[in-house]
Parts: C-alpha cells; structure tokens; sequence
C-alpha cells in the first residue's frame, strides 16, 4: 500500500466534519443547503448528480444547490414537472424522457416538500442503480431527511409572519395619527410628522393626484409652504416620477436588473442636501391617489425595512386619503357655488348669451314634449347564410396542406385540407405484412391440419384486417372535403402548415353564396319592445350606400353576455338582398316599433335606468 492511501480517511474526516458543522447553521444558508444535500447524496449513495430547488416569489422554481459543485441538472426538467403538478414523489427514467428504446440502468427522482398545500421545494436525484429496492429506499431516506427542512421553511415563515406582524402594528400606529381629523391637509401633515419621528427622517412629505397632475399637500414640520418653489417642484417631480414608473423608488437605488430612471430623485436630494430618498405610492382600489416622499440625512440612510414599512402604510392610509380628498372638493362648495353662479346668470341683469342658451334649451324641450317620432330599437347586425355547415378534424393529427381559405368558393367535395398522413401510411404498411404472415400462417396450419392453431389464426387475422379497414378509413378521410357548394365564411389554415390539430377542432365554415338572414344582438331592456313581423332597416359595413328593408323573423329566449351586458339574438329575413351580400358582413340594424314622444324617446334610457335604480334603493 502506499504511503497516499495510508493518509486517504484523513480529509474524508474533516471534510465530513466540516459539512456536518455547516449542517448545524440555524437557517436556510447556501452553506447549509449545499452540506445537507452532499450527506444527503452520500447517506443515499450511488447518486450520479442531486439538486435542491425552491420556489421564488413568481412561482418558478430555481435550483439554490447542486451535487457535485457545478454540476449539470438540466436533465431532472421532465421528473421535476411531473412532481410540480401532482405533488408527490415521482420516478423517471431516462427512457421516459428521451424515448430511446435501450434502458438506462440510471433512475431520475424527484421528492417534493409540500407545506400547507403549497410545494416550497423539491430535491432531485439521479440514481446510479435501477430496481424497486433501490428506488424505495431513496424514496424513504428522501422522505426522512426532507422533515429538517421542512422545519427550517416554517420557522422562516413563522420569522417572516412575526416580522410582518410588528411592521403591521406600527403602520396603524401612524394611520392612527391620520385619523385624529377629517380634513385632508390636517391629515396629512399629521401623517408627515408622525412618520418623520418613527422613522428619525429629515423630511416627509405627502402629495395627491388631482386629476392628472400631483400637487404637494403636506410638509412634516411645515404648516405652510410656498407653492412653486424649487424645493416643492423638486418633491413633486420625484412623486411623478414614481407614479409614472408604477412602483416604489428608491435612492440609493439597490443593485437589481432592468432601468430604473431615479433623475427625478437625485435632482430632489442636490437641491435639499438629503442623501438619500424613498417614494411610494398611495394607492385606492388599486390606482395611485398619490405619493409620499422620505428624505433622510446623512446619518440614517435608507433600508428595506424602511421600504417594507412605507409600502404597508401607503397601502393602509391611501383608501383614507382619497376619501377625504374627494369629501374636500364637496365641503369647498363648488358645486353649490357653480348652482349659485348659474342661478345669478339667469336671473341676473347682465349674461345676455347664457339667458339666450337657457332659452333655447328651454324651447327644445318643449319641442321635443309635444313632437311626435318614429321609435325604433337598434342592434348590432352580422350577416349570416340560411344554411351553414361545419367541417372538423377527423382525427388528431398535422395539417400537411390547406388548398382554400376565408372568402373562397367552394363546390361540393372539393379538397380543402389534408392531414399528414405518412403515419398512417406506415400502420397500413405494418398491418397489411401483419396481415401476408398471419396468411402464411393460416395456410402452414390448414395443410398440417392443425385445427387450434387454423383457428386461432383465422381470429388474429380477422382482427388484422380490422384494423387495416381502420387505418384505410382514416387515410380516406385525411382529406377534409367540401360538404356544399358555397364560400368558406371561417378557417385559414394557409400559414399553419405542420402545426398540430386535435379530434373535433373546427375548421371551416361554409354557406351557401344566396340564401342569407340576419342576426341582431338586442339589449336586455329593449327586447320587450320587439315583435316578430316588425320591420326595419339594415346598414351594412361593407354596403352603407345601400340600405336592405329587413321583417323580424324569429326571437330566442335565450340571453347573451356580451361586453358586460346581456344581449337577445334576433332573426330577421331580408326583403330586399343584392348579389354583393356575403356571409358574416357586420352592420347595424334599426327596427321600427311605432310612433312615441320626441321626449319619451331621447329620455326612456335615462328614466328606466332612474327607475331600476330607485326600486333597487328603496325597501
């Protein structure tokens, strides 16, 4: 033996007593994860690679160590996936993943940990050896050693929860200090010095979105302040700023990836002297109301607890702070001071126009109480032929070619796709030499006249050329043929070739070129008014210089959702059609109901709606 090997179990020792003194590290460390996985691997043994991974915060799943050091792990993906969406441990091997018909002695594994339903981590492993044995006892030393972090993952989230629970307490701390006086600029200044004494802050400002333009409301240690300053224009370019990026900033802003445009933010701190700065947004049903900005000295520089802290409380105060904005643009009397001032326009000596305006406000009205129109309901219209028929995929497959599209003639049994057929092919190929030996057999039987075997035979070679029909069927119909003559109203294949199809996907659509009807989408409180004979008139896209007399041919029972609202679907037939009409032209149709009020017809939306509205709110 030489003298190498005499001092071989040396560095296994301490390399070993090493990894267990990394193993006893009280959180979720790399030197931690990465000790717990290499004893992991060596207590399982015949490991070729092994990996850890968690969960971010987007729900991927990222590996945060690997055995040995750099290895490759691209190849745990598939057993990986697999124990991501059923949540147990899974075992594959590298035939399932490549397909390769020679079986690999190695066996990928995957074994999730799952907390309160969720799958926080996943530990994969490539075992060296295949076999049932083998495979349980991983399966069970992974089980085993997975209870160590499980415990580390809940103190983390229980480290977390308390973390959150104490910031929670003091950001309602400082929302009480808001709530000590319903108008907003009180509100806000007491907001400002309360969070410029919790936070030891140089200056705390606060500014609300009015419209589409901020405005600084409030000033920690400022009852007043001088609106277009340097300093105030500086604050209320860093809030824009932050509102126009969508999130928090922060300066010195932390290393992360992406542009983050702060030039707003540094102008702000070389006109105050502040080192550094933190923005957050207000927010109320998720839009931002406004902003508020921290400037601290040079001895209190920003950190995310600081951030995490803002965030909470901008999120609590904000629905506060819009509410009192919006209760200070009704206390402030505009709208009974703009009642007053059109009172004094009317009824004053002076404003000779607006009494002229009222005037003939007050005429139209009349005119339109005592006048008399046509009523008449209105719909959005699609053209549609009489009779229309549907093509679909006959079996799951790939579109090998497609002949016509959207907007052709067609006649009948003309092609208008083809499936890739070369498998199928292959399976005729297969079934028909199934077939020639099964012959071969069958005679070989009959002349040593072996009954069994002639009969059994005979049943396999029924059963061959059952699936041979099988097969020369699906080829026949690999081809998607017309069904009628007509023009394709849906379907264009053209730019899809090679891409996938399933059994049962739509095709093409196809109508008859004569033979048309109309489908009109009638709101929900306009269908009492329609009856089947009305006419009216339709308007097409394609055709507005040619208006088609329509009748009501047909009214369903059936409601739509539509844009929010619920819509009927009409039937109408055409009076008077042209030979430039197609199948799916859009337009709008009017349908005449009978002469009404002028008044009644411009103010029926808004009175059933006051009505609806009134039976809604009263007991």
């Amino acid at each position: 033996m030489s003298s190498s090997s005499l001092h071989d179990p040396e560095p296994a020792i301490s390399e070993s007593a090493d990894l267990w003194a990394r193993l006893a590290a009280p959180d979720l460390e790399p030197g931690f994860l990465d000790a717990w996985l290499t004893l992991l691997c060596e207590e399982i043994g015949q490991v070729g690679t092994a990996a850890l991974l968690t969960r971010r915060p987007d729900g991927a799943f990222a590996a945060i160590a690997a055995w040995p050091g750099r290895a490759r792990i691209g190849h745990f993906h598939f057993v990986v996936d697999l124990a991501v969406r059923t949540g147990e441990g899974q075992t594959l091997t590298p035939k399932d993943v490549s397909g390769s018909s020679q079986l690999s002695p190695r066996v990928h594994i995957a074994y999730p940990l799952v907390i309160s339903g969720e799958t926080e981590a996943i530990v994969a492993i490539e075992l060296l050896q295949r076999g049932d044995a083998a495979v349980q006892q991983a399966m069970r030393r992974l089980h085993w050693q997975l209870g160590r972090l499980e415990g580390l993952f809940w103190r983390r989230r229980a480290e977390s929860e308390a973390t959150r629970a104490a910031r929670a307490l003091r950001a309602l701390a400082l929302v009480a200090a808001a709530d000590e006086t319903d108008r907003l600029p009180a509100a806000a200044l007491a907001l400002c010095n309360a969070i410029a004494a919790e936070l030891t802050a140089r200056r705390v400002s606060i500014g609300m979105l009015r419209g589409r333009r901020l405005s600084l409301t409030a000033m920690s240690g400022a009852a007043t302040f001088k609106r277009g300053s340097r300093l105030v224009r500086a604050l209320e370019a860093a809030m824009e700023e932050a509102i126009e990026s969508g999130a928090s900033l922060r300066l010195p802003a932390p290393d992360r990836p992406g542009l983050v445009v702060d030039a707003a933010h540094h102008a702000l701190c070389e006109e105050s002297g502040s080192s550094s700065a933190i923005t957050v947004l207000l927010l109320a049903d998720s839009c931002a109301v406004g902003a508020v900005t921290v400037e601290f000295d040079t001895n209190t520089p920003t950190s995310d607890e600081a951030l995490a802290l803002l965030e909470m409380l901008a999120a609590l105060v904000g629905p506060a702070l819009a509410v009192r904005q919006r209760g200070e643009l009704l206390v402030t009397g505009r709208l009974p001071r703009l009642l007053a001032d059109g009172m004094k326009r009317l009824t004053g000596r002076r404003f000779l126009a607006t009494k002229l305006v009222a005037a003939l406000v007050l005429v139209a009205v009349v005119a339109l109480a005592l006048g008399e129109g046509q009523f008449r309901i209105t719909g959005e219209s699609v053209l549609e032929g009489v009779i229309q028929r549907a093509t679909v995929a006959p079996f799951d497959g790939f579109i090998s070619a497609a002949s016509v599209r959207a907007g052709d003639n067609v006649t009948f049994g003309q092609d208008l796709l083809r499936l890739d057929d070369r498998d199928l092919r292959l399976e005729r190929a297969k079934w028909q030499s199934d077939r020639q030996k099964l012959e071969q057999q069958l005679r070989e039987a009959v002349a040593n006249r072996d009954r069994t075997a002639s009969a059994v035979r005979q049943a396999e070679l029924q059963t061959v050329e059952a699936e041979l029909a099988l097969v020369e069927e699906r080829l026949a119909r690999a081809m998607v043929r017309a069904p009628i003559d007509g023009v394709v109203i849906a379907g264009d294949f053209s730019h899809r070739i090679g891409s996938p199809i399933r059994q049962g996907d739509l095709l093409f659509e196809i109508a008859p070129a004569t033979g048309h009807r109309v489908s009109l989408q009638i709101a929900e409180q306009d269908i009492g008014h329609v009856a089947v004979g009305q006419s009216g008139i339709l308007l097409l896209k394609g055709l507005p210089e040619q208006p088609l007399g329509i009748r009501v041919s047909r009214i369903t029972a059936v409601s739509e959702a539509r844009e929010g609202r619920n819509r009927f679907r009409v039937e109408a037939a055409i009076e008077s059609g042209t030979s430039q009409l197609r199948p799916g032209m859009e337009g709008i149709a009017k349908i005449e109901i009978d002469q009404r009020p002028l008044l009644w017809i411009w103010t029926r939306s808004l009175v059933e709606w006051l009505r609806l509205g009134l039976w809604q709110l009263t007991p």
